[in-house]
């Protein structure tokens, strides 16, 4: 038997999302995504990470991308816990005044905590990016 239970986020939500999809994840904890921007072709939204039991939220990254059909820029790394990929709009209010929309890869190394720096693996020599 279940019983039903509300939700806390620790987030505020300034408008009334579109869209709400729920990302993968094995670490007991659910990963939201919250449409903030649903603009046709200009989607994005912020990822939430739950507490074990799924009743307790708070922001893991903000701005990242998706696309119309609800696929969210965010990808787990098969085989290897904790390891996550998410594309983010960069300059989201630039972006609202005109701007050209710019994009930035992030990576988690520990579930939904992410860094400011990427890194590359190539088989012959490493790159190591930072945002701007």
């Amino acid at each position: 038997m279940y019983t039903l239970t509300n939700c806390q986020f620790t987030y505020s939500f300034d408008n009334l999302s579109q869209a709400f999809t729920i990302l993968e994840s094995k670490s007991h904890s659910i990963m939201l995504h919250v449409t903030t921007e649903s603009r046709r072709q200009n989607e994005w939204g912020n990822i939430l990470k739950s507490n074990s039991n799924g009743t307790y939220y708070r922001l893991s990254l903000p701005y990242v991308k998706r696309d119309e059909r609800g696929y969210v820029d965010f990808d787990k790394m098969q085989g290897i816990q904790g390891i996550a990929l998410a594309n983010i709009v960069k300059n989201p209010d630039e972006f609202n005044l005109g701007a050209e929309k710019q994009i930035a890869s992030k990576i988690t190394y520990n579930d939904g905590k992410l860094s400011d720096r990427v890194f590359f693996f190539f088989p012959t020599h490493y790159l190591l990016f930072y945002p701007v």
